[in-house]
């Protein structure tokens, strides 16, 4: 999945940023993928430095391996969940390729105005 993430999401963040912010978003989402990695090698090392007890295995040996797997859900899901409260909606791209002109003109309309008041106004200054 995470390969997946590491295409689809600029993919995302292309179409539907604004191109002076697509730097900044692009490189932040890079950045969350090497700390969620640096997590995982740091949740993962109380398991690496234990000795190799003999069977049945230690309870926090057997057990250490589903937390872990379990807490990379907690992020996923926030991230989920935050991100169809930010962004409730298809790209105009993929609603132009199913013949959803209407809709993505909508869409695209919304991004544009809100980058537009972000901005200060058509002219893009103050």
């Amino acid at each position: 999945s995470v390969g997946v993430v590491t295409v689809a999401v600029p993919l995302y963040i292309a179409e539907v940023t604004e191109k002076e912010s697509r730097g900044f978003y692009g490189s932040m989402h890079q950045l969350m993928i090497t700390i969620g990695i640096l997590f995982a090698i740091a949740l993962g090392l109380p398991q690496a430095s234990l000795t190799v007890s003999p069977p049945p295995l230690a309870p926090f040996e057997n057990t250490w391996w589903r937390v872990v797997l379990g807490l990379g859900g907690v992020p996923a899901a926030i991230s989920f969940i935050a991100f169809s409260l930010v962004y409730p909606f298809e790209t105009p791209h993929f609603l132009v390729t199913r013949k959803r002109e209407g809709e993505a003109r909508h869409v695209l309309e919304r991004l544009v105005l809100s980058s537009v008041s972000k901005r200060g106004g058509p002219g893009g200054g103050p």
